[in-house]
């Protein structure tokens, strides 16, 4: 997982990265973030500029964004997961 991507949606920024390693399992595009190609920084610079173009967009990446690592990231949730894996592995040896 790209820390600093769950750091930067945790603290309600509007995102945009690489579908590269982990953040595509993180950022589901154009609900709360947007993911573009590896090996195209010109498709990042045109998502930069499209995000700083709408407002409306930014402000709401940056409140789902926020929520996505509540529901799915956050502390709770991966202990939770954690311990659905380890119970699984147990009960079924």
């Amino acid at each position: 997982m790209p820390l600093a991507l769950l750091e930067a949606m945790s603290m309600s920024c509007a995102v945009i990265a690489t579908d590269a390693g982990g953040a595509k399992e993180v950022i589901r595009p154009e609900v709360d973030g947007m993911l573009c190609t590896v090996n195209r920084p010109e498709a990042l610079v045109d998502f930069a500029v499209e995000l700083l173009g709408d407002a409306a967009k930014r402000k709401r990446f940056r409140r789902l964004s926020r929520a996505r690592i509540e529901d799915t990231f956050s502390l709770a949730c991966m202990v939770r997961e954690l311990e659905r894996t380890y119970k699984l592995l147990v009960f079924s040896a």
